[in-house]
């Protein structure tokens, strides 16, 4: 008998499974073809294409859900201030997305100027901090590595802001760590994105 949580039919499972045919094996063992004249299921052409993953994300009361429909970058512990003071916390681990890749799915988010160039984002209900956006750079968002559904998954790559960092935190990770901002991708010039 099935249980109430398994799905009613193998073709409901979600992910890669459920948009790959089975394997030769075991569409001959199943009897649904015969075994002189299937293919190797694995040469097919006839795969569904696999859509990007999607990553959520919500604030501590649930009020505010956003998703990312693309890949996360610069993955970073910030020490700055400003950060620290919008937090409460000693540091804040921020990841990057595109803006297009980024849509709050449900709630409002409450926004405000943090600089003269930059707007962050929180829940007006529980107050969790949300994103980061500099005007200087308006094709990305920065969203708060905690606030996300699986926030294990992203793993930040640096230290950033460091001149700012409180003296009694001690870095043992390992991780780069610069004063300010890393240094660009192209051209080695440094970006104030704060």
């Amino acid at each position: 008998m099935r249980s109430p949580a398994e799905p009613r039919d193998r073709h409901l499972l979600c992910g890669a499974s459920a948009r790959r045919r089975p394997t030769s094996a075991s569409r001959v063992a199943s009897g649904r073809v015969n075994a002189n004249t299937d293919r190797d299921a694995h040469s097919r052409k006839d795969f569904l294409p696999v859509p990007a993953p999607v990553t959520g994300g919500h604030c501590f009361c649930g009020f505010i859900r956003f998703e990312i429909d693309g890949p996360l970058f610069h993955e970073t512990i910030c020490h700055c201030s400003m950060c620290r003071r919008v937090s409460g916390a000693p540091v804040v681990a921020w990841a990057t997305a595109k803006s297009a890749s980024f849509r709050v799915v449900a709630g409002t988010p409450a926004t405000f100027r943090s600089s003269d160039h930059a707007t962050r984002s929180f829940c007006p209900r529980c107050g969790t901090a949300l994103t980061f956006q500099s005007d200087d750079l308006p094709g990305e968002i920065d969203v708060t590595i905690c606030s996300l559904d699986d926030p294990a998954s992203v793993a930040p790559q640096d230290h950033t802001r460091t001149s700012a960092r409180l003296p009694w935190i001690r870095l043992a990770d390992d991780l780069p760590a610069f004063p300010e901002t890393r240094p660009a991708r192209t051209g080695g010039a440094l970006v104030n994105d704060y």
